[in-house]
């Protein structure tokens, strides 16, 4: 849910508009908003079904101080967020994927968060933030698992919360800042890459259940493009290339 809030202190009759006498109040969003949309740039030959959405490593508790209308990220409390929702084949266009878990975005405490790297710490032993989509992904109309390679079941793919363009991040870090709103775009295939899987989740990528999978690339390169905007007039759009 969102939050919004207004403060006014300290102030007379003398103080208020002539109209009515009444107090004006400018009320402002103290949360970050967070949209995932979601693509297949090779649509004709590989099918990627979405059924999840997750945001891993996020600081889940803050606290709201009225006097300085800011947002405070309470340090040493994670959480993971997730959505579920009817599955969703991905198309050329990008579409959002969390349309069926409520109003399909997240309200989250704003806070500075440090990247999965899967180069440096492939199975995030650290904990650090990242975005996944639980898919499916098929080649030659279904016929093909790419991933997972065995089963019927979806694996979780993810994506480091990183920013390599116009200046590459060395430290990995990313703002989720206070009142704006973020919407990330998976671009699977713009690269011949659907990402990596889960660092933090079991999977069966190369068909052997005792395999250590975690943070393999599973085909391919990826790129991430971001903007950030101000909540209340643009969006935030954060194309992620796979």
């Amino acid at each position: 849910e969102d939050l919004v809030a207004a403060y006014a202190a300290a102030k007379t009759e003398s103080d208020v508009e002539n109209i009515s006498k009444s107090l004006s109040l400018t009320f402002n969003h103290y949360l970050t908003q967070v949209i995932v949309k979601a693509k297949n740039a090779r649509y004709n030959t590989y099918k990627v079904v979405v059924e999840s959405v997750k945001i891993a490593n996020m600081v889940g508790h803050g606290k709201y101080t009225f006097s300085n209308n800011k947002m405070t990220a309470a340090p040493g409390n994670t959480a993971v967020y997730t959505a579920t929702f009817e599955p969703k084949t991905l198309g050329r266009d990008a579409q959002e994927v969390m349309t069926d878990a409520g109003t399909g975005r997240w309200y989250l405490i704003p806070q500075n968060v440090t990247s999965w790297n899967p180069e440096i710490n492939r199975t995030n032993t650290k904990h650090r933030t990242y975005l996944a989509l639980k898919v499916k992904i098929t080649a030659n109309n279904g016929a093909l698992k790419i991933y997972p390679a065995t089963g019927d079941d979806s694996g979780w793919m993810a994506v480091p919360i990183q920013v390599p363009n116009p200046v590459p991040n060395p430290a990995n870090q990313f703002t989720f800042a206070q009142g704006k709103r973020y919407t990330f775009t998976i671009h699977f295939f713009a690269n011949n890459s659907a990402g990596y899987v889960d660092p933090e989740v079991p999977s069966e990528l190369d068909g052997d259940p005792l395999t250590k999978d975690n943070g393999k690339k599973i085909i391919g390169e990826i790129k991430f493009n971001a903007t950030v905007d101000q909540w209340d007039s643009n969006n935030n759009n954060i194309e992620i290339y796979l």
